[in-house]
């Protein structure tokens, strides 16, 4: 015995209508989840579900950088922490985000700023130290004798003066 036409169509309507329920219970999906290091972005990053073959994109987190066109991600780079006359950073804990350098200067020079830089997400915090010379004053005076030419006012690290004694007198 054949179904008739009308039961035949109401199977077919109830299974049209079953498969329209799974398609829209299937459109709605959780939030999808970056790679390591990895953030939806900003204008997503509230939402709690999302349509099917929905767009989104992911960012960097705060100190990695794209590792060129793969997805994974890596730790970003500060580079250089600049360059300083009369000078130098100690690089040996890294150029990389979290890593500190410390500056240091050379022999007769004074460091003149912050010493440590941290490579933060947007660079190197802070500016460059600067390495001054030290500055010396007016030479002291000697009991009979002096310096041998008149003295300045003010002398730089490394600046020699010459003291001569009074007749009948020696150093």
């Amino acid at each position: 015995m054949q179904p008739s036409v009308c039961c035949w169509s109401l199977k077919i309507w109830m299974v049209q209508l079953a498969l329209m329920f799974l398609t829209i219970q299937a459109q709605s999906c959780t939030k999808p989840i970056g790679g390591p290091n990895m953030v939806l972005s900003d204008a997503l990053i509230t939402h709690e579900t999302f349509v099917d073959r929905a767009k989104v994109n992911f960012h960097c987190a705060i100190g990695y950088a794209s590792a060129g066109r793969s997805r994974s991600v890596t730790w970003k780079s500060c580079g250089s922490p600049g360059e300083g006359k009369n000078g130098h950073f100690d690089l040996s804990e890294g150029i990389l985000f979290g890593d500190k350098v410390v500056a240091t200067c050379n022999t007769g020079y004074m460091l003149v700023g912050s010493d440590v830089r941290t490579c933060m997400d947007g660079g190197w915090d802070g500016r460059v130290p600067l390495c001054e010379v030290v500055k010396c004053g007016k030479p002291p005076t000697i009991v009979n004798g002096g310096p041998v030419v008149q003295p300045e006012e003010m002398y730089n690290y490394g600046d020699v003066v010459q003291y001569g004694c009074e007749k009948d007198y020696t150093l």
